[in-house]
């Protein structure tokens, strides 16, 4: 439970851990974390894609965010994604240089179509997650009285 409720409130839950975004959405952030470690793991076989000093330096700073992030949750017993955004810095280079490093093989339209996957799920991901924010704050009387 600690690392599930970790990790979708890392990627999209809002107000105060109360409103999640659609189930397939997390199903699709979990495949897309492990096709992005994947990629990181064939780096590691197959050097040359990018300097590894600049992956170590990354991957260091993402397990210090890591490691302050699991020893805070597991002494407070609060498992929220929110303490790994110190991290984001780190996390996302990696997890686009693991994408990349998975289609580099593929012909040029196939690479363009996953990465416009990728912006229109994070588009619609933001979308869901903003709306179903907006639609919370109706039932907080005197607050927000209009209609969406």
């Amino acid at each position: 439970h600690y690392i599930l409720s970790a990790f979708q409130s890392f990627w999209a839950v809002t107000g105060w851990m109360s409103i999640a975004v659609w189930p397939m959405y997390y199903l699709v952030l979990w495949a897309l974390t492990l096709l992005a470690g994947a990629g990181l793991f064939k780096i590691l076989k197959s050097p040359g894609l990018v300097p590894m000093r600049h992956l170590a330096l990354l991957s260091f700073v993402a397990g210090m965010c890591f490691s302050q992030a699991l020893g805070h949750g597991l002494s407070t017993m609060q498992s929220q994604g929110r303490y790994l955004f110190v991290g984001l810095g780190a996390f996302m280079p990696l997890f686009f240089v693991g994408i990349y490093a998975l289609i580099q093989p593929l012909s040029r339209p196939m690479r363009w179509g996953i990465w416009a996957f990728l912006v229109l799920f994070s588009f619609s991901l933001q979308w869901q997650a903003l709306t179903r924010t907006a639609r919370s704050w109706k039932v907080i009387p005197g607050v927000y009285d209009y209609k969406l």
